[in-house]
């Protein structure tokens, strides 16, 4: 699992006692939903690929960008569901597991989940659905959710979402670790 830190920054939060409150009681939620800018992103496209579709030929492998988890897209916000390793109040820093960010992403916000309210076991996952059963009755390769594959197949078709820009960024993709909340 990847593992990373939120740092919130006082000067942009009213001061460090200020700062230091606004962890109060985090550190009860085993996960929190992470809102944040992608900031490295150039441009988006209406219809996307997604990654566990990549190696479908036919425009169907099409979606819509807002039927989709695309990290490009029109406003450049992004949202992650992070799992809550440890609270550093005096460092100002929430450790996170599970994370798809790279260093030095802006975090625009930080909520708690909470399983009574975010989890909707009735809800369905739309076009998902189908490639699931396609997939379980072996018609498709199966694409983990990691962006990794189950099958040889799958993984000669594995493309991973890219941010393009210089070197500096390029290089922050390498070192995923630290975010920051302003």
């Amino acid at each position: 699992q990847n593992m990373g830190s939120i740092q919130l920054l006082p000067d942009n939060l009213g001061g460090i006692d200020k700062a230091r409150l606004m962890l109060k009681d985090l550190d009860t939620f085993s996960h929190v939903h992470c809102i944040f800018d992608c900031h490295l992103n150039t441009g988006w496209n209406a219809l996307v690929v997604p990654p566990r579709l990549r190696h479908l030929e036919s425009n169907d492998a099409k979606k819509g960008v807002l039927a989709t988890r695309a990290p490009h897209r029109p406003n450049n916000i992004g949202l992650s569901i992070l799992k809550v390793e440890s609270i550093d109040i005096d460092k100002l820093e929430i450790q996170v597991f599970s994370t798809d960010l790279i260093d030095g992403t802006p975090v625009l916000d930080v909520k708690p989940y909470i399983r009574q309210f975010d989890s909707y076991p009735t809800s369905n996952s739309g076009w998902i659905e189908e490639i699931e059963k396609m997939e379980m009755r072996g018609e498709l390769p199966k694409v983990t959710h990691d962006g990794g594959a189950e099958e040889e197949e799958a993984l000669k078709h594995r493309k991973s979402y890219h941010i393009s820009g210089g070197a500096e960024e390029e290089e922050a993709l390498k070192h995923r670790k630290s975010y920051h909340i302003s």
